[in-house]
């Protein structure tokens, strides 16, 4: 059995506590299941989330905005690769993080308290896309139609990530480029 439902937050957050023992490190559940308790915040918009797997038009701004403007340093405050914000996954949580930012900077003038905020997007998606073994894309020309129109449907939208897929005309070279392979 387990404690919590798998793929939640909670027994994500657990989990990962539980690896990072197993491995010499500290235990950090009583800390992380406090901040899940009193810093997490669980959003839903309807005109940030849109639809799976795209971008809306919220979410397509601040994914331009990171493109031409956003800065991507590593610890040391050095240059780091920049990342792109994905449709699917990032741009809905970066979105709102960004009106975070903008309301906790008006906070500020206005009075605030002026400690320094905390914030912090986690994002790896875009750092690494993981190509194993398996031949993708012979697995992708595998699927029914519906499967393809969406594969073939979705964009590339970010000047940082340029690949396309096209089931019709294109290759697995289209996108590969974007690709780390990993064994």
């Amino acid at each position: 059995g387990f404690e919590f439902m798998p793929t939640t937050v909670t027994h994500t957050v657990r989990e990962a506590c539980r690896a990072l023992v197993e491995i010499g490190g500290p235990d950090l559940t009583s800390e992380a299941m406090e901040f899940i308790r009193t810093g997490l915040e669980m959003r839903s918009d309807a005109e940030v989330v849109g639809s799976y797997g795209t971008h809306s038009e919220k979410t397509r701004d601040a994914a331009r905005a990171f493109d031409a403007e956003g800065t991507v340093t590593d610890a040391a405050g050095r240059d780091a690769p920049k990342l792109w914000i994905c449709g699917h996954f990032v741009a809905k949580a970066y979105q709102p993080l960004l009106e975070d930012l903008r309301a906790e900077a008006a906070a500020r003038c206005t009075g605030g308290d002026g400690g320094a905020p905390n914030f912090l997007l986690w994002l790896t998606k875009s750092a690494v896309q993981p190509r194993g073994d398996d031949d993708e894309w012979a697995k992708l020309l595998r699927q029914n139609d519906t499967v393809k129109k969406w594969a073939d449907d979705g964009r590339a939208e970010s000047a940082l990530r340029a690949g396309r897929i096209s089931t019709a005309d294109g290759t697995p070279e289209d996108y590969r480029s974007l690709m780390t392979k990993i064994t």
